[in-house]
C-alpha cells in the first residue's frame, strides 16, 4: 500500500517503512517546465612568502595560541549570498593561500560552528576556544600556519528559525565574544550582510522547508512578531561584544553585486586579494511555488531524514528559482508594506550609529 501526494502536475508515492520508505518519484514532462567611506584606511598588508617545507604539526605548534596578523570573520546573514561567497573563496583557495591567507574548508568549519553554537546556547562559551583549536587548527594545520585568516560560516550564529528564536540571531553577542577569544588577531574585521526583512523572513521560511519542515507560512509567521525584527539590534550587539580595535563592516544586500562589494572590502583590508570579479561557484537558491508545495507535502509524509534529504535534492534540481526569476509572493501585501517600512527604519538606525568602527558598504 502507498500514500499519494499530488498537485495534478506530478505525484509522489510513499512506500511503507518496510520498503525503505523512500519516495518513488513520478512526474509528467511539464513538471520540468513548470556604500560609504572607510572610517580610517587599512594599513598596508605585509608581504608574505612561503618558507621551507615544514612538518604540519610543527607549524601548528608554532602558531598555537598566537596572533593572526589579520582575520576576517564573516557571520552571514543567512540568504545573503553566503553560499556563493564561500564557493568563490574555495575555488580560489590556492591563490589566497600563496599570499598567506587561510580559508578553512566548509567541511572543517561547519562541524565547529554547530558544536560552538551548542556550547554557547548551554552557557559554556569558555569551551569554544579549545573547540577551535581541536576542530579547526589541529584538523588542518595549514590554517594556523598562515598569518591571515578568512572565516566564513553563517551557521556560527545558529539557524535562522525565527519561529523558534523569535528575533534575529539572539546569541550574536555571545558568539562574537567566543570567537574573539578563539581567534586572536592584531586586526579583526567582522563582516555582516543585511537584506530587506520581507525577503529574509520568506527565505528563512523556505530554509525551514529545506531542513524538513512542513508548516504553512501562516503558521510560521504566527510564532513571532515580524514587524518587531530589527537589523540594527544585531549590529549594536556585535559592536558591543567586540573589542574597540575591531571593525564591523555591514553590507546592504544587492543580489550578485553584494559579493563584488565584499571583494573590494577584502582587497582593501588585506592589500591584495586576487579573486576574479566575475565570481564562479554555486549558490543556494530558493524554491518556486511548486517546489514549496511539494516540500511541505513530502516532509509531512516522509519520516526518515535520509528520504527527506533525497527529496530535497530532487526539488533543488527541478524546482529551484532560476537566475532572474522572482521568488513567489508568500506574504500579504499589508504585511509586506509594514516590513518595508520597518526595514527602512532599521537601516537608517544602522547608518545613524555613532561609531568610527562601523564600515558601511
Amino acid at each position: 500500500m502507498t500514500s499519494q501526494i499530488s498537485d495534478g502536475t506530478f505525484s509522489v508515492r510513499v512506500r511503507p517503512k518496510a520498503w525503505s520508505n523512500f519516495a518513488c518519484l513520478s512526474f509528467h514532462n511539464r513538471a520540468r517546465d513548470c556604500g560609504s567611506l572607510w572610517p580610517r584606511p587599512f594599513p598596508a598588508s605585509k608581504k608574505y612568502s612561503k618558507g621551507p617545507e615544514t612538518n604540519g604539526n610543527d607549524l601548528i605548534a608554532k602558531r598555537k595560541f598566537s596572533l593572526f596578523d589579520k582575520a576576517v570573520i564573516h557571520l552571514g546573514a543567512h540568504k545573503t549570498g553566503t553560499t556563493h561567497l564561500q564557493s568563490w573563496l574555495r575555488i580560489n583557495q590556492k591563490g589566497l593561500n600563496s599570499l598567506g591567507i587561510s580559508v578553512p574548508a566548509r567541511t572543517t568549519i561547519q562541524p565547529f560552528s554547530k558544536a560552538a553554537y551548542k556550547r554557547i546556547a548551554q552557557g559554556k562559551s569558555a569551551q569554544v576556544p579549545q573547540l577551535f583549536e581541536t576542530m579547526v587548527l589541529e584538523t588542518d594545520p595549514k590554517i594556523g600556519a598562515n598569518p591571515n585568516l578568512v572565516l566564513s560560516d553563517e551557521d556560527l550564529l545558529g539557524l535562522p528559525n525565527l519561529g523558534r528564536t523569535k528575533t534575529i540571531y539572539p546569541k550574536v553577542g555571545q558568539v562574537a565574544q567566543a570567537l574573539v577569544a578563539s581567534i586572536p588577531a592584531q586586526e579583526r574585521l567582522w563582516l555582516f550582510t543585511v537584506r530587506d526583512l520581507a525577503s529574509f523572513i520568506q527565505s528563512s521560511y523556505v530554509q525551514q522547508l529545506k531542513m524538513g519542515g512542513s508548516q504553512s507560512i501562516e503558521h510560521y509567521l504566527g510564532k513571532f512578531n515580524p514587524v518587531a525584527l530589527d537589523w540594527a539590534d544585531v549590529i549594536s550587539k556585535l559592536l558591543e561584544a567586540t573589542p574597540k580595535s575591531d571593525r564591523v563592516a555591514v553590507c546592504f544586500y544587492d543580489g550578485f553585486r553584494t559579493n563584488q562589494k565584499i571583494h573590494v572590502l577584502l582587497k582593501d583590508f588585506f592589500g591584495s586579494f586576487p579573486l576574479p570579479k566575475e565570481q564562479e561557484g554555486v549558490s543556494n537558491p530558493g524554491y518556486n511555488l511548486k517546489g514549496i508545495n511539494l516540500a511541505r507535502a513530502a516532509n509531512a509524509a516522509l519520516e526518515d531524514m535520509r528520504d527527506r534529504r533525497k527529496m530535497r535534492a530532487f526539488i533543488q534540481e527541478n524546482f529551484s528559482l532560476k537566475k532572474g526569476e522572482s521568488a513567489p509572493e508568500l506574504l500579504s501585501p499589508v504585511l509586506k508594506s509594514a516590513l518595508q517600512k520597518q526595514s527602512e527604519a532599521s537601516l537608517e538606525n544602522i547608518r545613524a550609529m555613532k561609531s568610527n568602527r562601523l564600515v558601511l558598504i
